[in-house]
């Protein structure tokens, strides 16, 4: 940032990505030397917090362009720059664009990713949620982005399903019947018999 008149600008994009990796490695070296350096069980601990933040910002920051670059591109460029510029998968790429849409219509889950709040994991079981449930029904609910904020994600993906059904109207039902009229059999007989 450069001050025009007494007041802070906005600098060219070069600038801002230089000071930005600059800031990363100083970070990233302070928290290599604490970790070398015959830190506490709870100072690591203190690191992995820091560092699960820090990953939580970076991955809203991804969604956030792949969701940008989905729009000014009609979505043709978003994964080629994810693939190619980030080092991607296009599973990744495509997993990371769908996170991205389904966000835009969860405001309260979006600050508490960019804040490092939530991880992109447990964002990832939310916005699967309200594929199922709807946006807002799992966007508004307190108690689930609290459970977001703090649990692992394994234990997150199951939890939020169960409290979305909960919360649902129907109770689960209709993702019961759902359910039920996906599921097939097939039999096949063996002529070698």
């Amino acid at each position: 940032m450069k001050q025009r008149n007494g007041i802070l600008a906005p600098a060219a994009p070069q600038e801002i990505c230089g000071w930005a990796e600059a800031a990363n490695a100083a970070a990233v070296a302070g928290l290599r030397r604490l970790v070398g350096d015959g830190a506490s069980r709870d100072q690591l601990g203190r690191v992995a917090e820091t560092l699960r933040r820090i990953e939580a910002q970076v991955s809203s920051l991804k969604c956030d362009l792949a969701g940008r670059l989905s729009r000014t591109n009609g979505g043709a460029g978003a994964g080629e720059v994810l693939r190619d510029q980030l080092g991607m998968t296009n599973h990744g790429a495509k997993h990371l664009s769908n996170v991205s849409r389904r966000l835009e219509e969860m405001p309260n889950t979006r600050a508490k990713m960019e804040s490092g709040e939530i991880t992109l994991a447990n964002a990832t079981a939310l916005a699967a949620a309200a594929e199922e449930y709807g946006p807002r029904r799992v966007d508004e609910n307190k108690g689930l982005l609290a459970e977001a904020a703090q649990a692992n994600p394994d234990d997150f993906r199951k939890r939020s399903r169960r409290l979305a059904n909960e919360q649902s109207p129907d109770r689960g039902e209709a993702l019961l019947e759902r359910q039920r009229s996906r599921r097939n059999a097939s039999l096949f007989l063996s002529q070698d018999l």
